[in-house]
């Protein structure tokens, strides 16, 4: 890990383990036709990007502003929201963070095979969620002695990605320091890249619980009152 001891209180971690291999990568695509040939294309690419991927996350330990219910204010950056039960209370610490696959995984390009863009792609969905932000949320429990945390983002419970631009100028310089910048239209680049705000939780909530938006994306079924019911205890 690298640590600047900044008095903004902004970490950087930059040497998380990668653990990928062939039934990981299988295990998330979705295809119910040609898996040998996944296989045979998986076999030749894991050994070519593991040992030039490299996750980063960018995080600040930081404490609510503001909350009246419908806007959250972070550091004195202030985010609306659409989850009226989405409250928090000033003085608490949260955890505002950018998480990346990297932009050496994303150099790795095959533009004449459909299929190897296509493993590449499921093999950085695997590098993000299942090294990059599960190290990063057992780091914030290990490091911070929390029962469990989770998050909200830009784009589901914390409203349009527009508010992305708020989340980069709380973290300071994103693109310079791990290298995620935003596109006009707010979506960050590289795209297997992750971002929003921890905090800690009784137990894990996840934010498409949060969100009321209808999205094909959508990984657990709406339920506004669960952010209420399993806050941590006072």
């Amino acid at each position: 890990m690298t640590n600047l001891n900044h008095t903004d209180h902004v970490k950087i971690l930059d040497n998380i383990p990668v653990r990928l291999d062939v039934p990981m990568v299988m295990a998330v695509i979705q295809s119910r036709g040609a898996n040998k040939r996944l296989e045979t294309e998986l076999q030749e690419l894991i050994p070519i990007v593991l040992p030039v991927v490299r996750p980063r996350v960018m995080y600040k330990e930081a404490q609510v502003t503001l909350a009246d219910g419908r806007q959250l204010e972070v550091n004195g950056h202030r985010f609306s929201h659409h989850v009226p039960s989405l409250s928090f209370n000033p003085g608490e610490r949260v955890f505002p963070y950018v998480a990346t696959c990297g932009l050496e995984i994303e150099a790795l390009k095959f533009p004449d095979s459909m299929l190897k863009d296509y493993c590449m792609n499921m093999i950085k969905n695997v590098v993000l969620m299942e090294s990059t932000v599960k190290y990063f949320e057992n780091y914030l429990k290990n490091t911070y002695r929390l029962p469990e945390v989770s998050r909200i983002g830009p784009g589901e419970a914390m409203g349009s990605t527009a508010q992305q631009q708020t989340l980069f100028s709380l973290l300071g310089d994103v693109t310079a320091t791990i290298g995620v910048k935003l596109s006009p239209h707010n979506m960050m680049v590289p795209e297997k890249s992750s971002s929003g705000i921890y905090f800690e939780t009784a137990v894990r909530i996840e934010g498409c619980q949060l969100c009321p938006n209808d999205c094909r994306s959508r990984r657990a079924p709406y339920d506004p009152e669960l952010f209420r019911t399993y806050r941590k205890a006072a």
